[in-house]
């Protein structure tokens, strides 16, 4: 267990900050050689940086692991379980976990692990790029993004990526080698996660981020947002985002726009008043008041007259 002394000194002092490209030849300090844990989770440093954003602002506070609270192992331990990946909850295993990586590679996503002594880890963040990282601490007053000093480049400790081989590449300069089935394997990802939440009521307006009620915008934003994709809160604008396409050539994972005329403000028959996730199939995953909620809607005469436009996010 952290004592409080040597986190207050160092949070105080040279803590908190992010590094990417720190062109030195060596280490001051080696971590253990630990055998590491096999992530297997198909997640990518973009998601990861996009779930740590979402909780910034959260305060600090020793011991926490919740969307209340985090103290810096805390914040680590709940994004990625956010994103399916079970983490060891404290520093000492945390900074053993997954692949290491040098300085050279250091990429987004990638936890950043800090030392006083070079024996142990005492404070840990995100990197996010651009010399930047987000962590949790008392000096802040909880999760905070935050600049990496010289000082602090001296004291790492050792530098840990969580996310699978086959989402990050090991080499910085490398460029990224994109399956030709990943966009499929993410709309998956999206259209499964979706239909977790089978059944929660509508309610318009709902307020965004929350799972206890959806309208049809919050639930796509929602969904998307889990993995990293940023949509704005209300159909019409989210319309905006993307690349169109019409119905005919709709893939899984696209959003589809409609102009129903339940609860609009425009009787422009272009101005989107509802979203939802095309599943494949002629099927769409969204939330409606008559469907009782999210729930999956075989595309009939109605939608296909009431659509305006498909688009690809993925």
């Amino acid at each position: 267990m952290l004592s409080w002394e040597p986190v207050k000194r160092y949070v105080s002092g040279i803590v908190i900050g992010a590094m990417i490209g720190l062109s030195v030849t060596a280490m001051p300090f080696a971590a253990p050689s630990v055998a590491s844990a096999q992530v297997v989770q198909q997640v990518t440093g973009k998601q990861v940086v996009a779930q740590a954003k979402r909780y910034v602002g959260v305060k600090y506070e020793f011991g926490g692991e919740s969307s209340k609270s985090m103290d810096a192992s805390g914040l680590m331990y709940r994004v990625f379980k956010d994103l399916g990946i079970d983490a060891p909850r404290t520093l000492s295993p945390q900074s053993s976990f997954g692949k290491r990586v040098s300085r050279s590679q250091a990429q987004p996503g990638d936890v950043v692990f800090f030392t006083e002594d070079g024996k142990k880890p005492f404070f840990a963040g995100i990197y996010i790029g651009n010399d930047q990282m987000i962590a949790s601490a008392p000096s802040t007053k909880g999760v905070a993004v935050r600049k990496i000093t010289t000082s602090l480049k001296n004291h790492i400790y050792s530098i840990q990526r969580w996310t699978s081989p086959e989402a990050a590449s090991s080499e910085p300069n490398a460029q990224p080698q994109k399956p030709s089935n990943q966009s499929d394997a993410t709309a998956d990802q999206i259209i499964n996660f979706g239909l977790k939440y089978l059944g929660v009521p509508y309610v318009f307006g709902a307020k965004a981020g929350q799972t206890k009620s959806f309208d049809c915008s919050s639930f796509t934003q929602y969904v998307y947002g889990h993995y990293g994709i940023s949509l704005p809160r209300l159909a019409n604008s989210q319309k905006q985002v993307g690349k169109s396409v019409s119905f005919n050539n709709l893939k899984k994972g696209d959003l589809m726009f409609f102009h129903t005329g339940f609860m609009s403000v425009s009787n422009d028959p272009n101005r989107a008043d509802h979203v939802g996730i095309y599943m494949g199939d002629n099927k769409i995953l969204h939330t409606t008041p008559s469907g009782g909620g999210v729930n999956v809607t075989k595309i009939n005469s109605y939608w296909k007259k009431t659509f305006i436009i498909g688009k690809r996010v993925l």
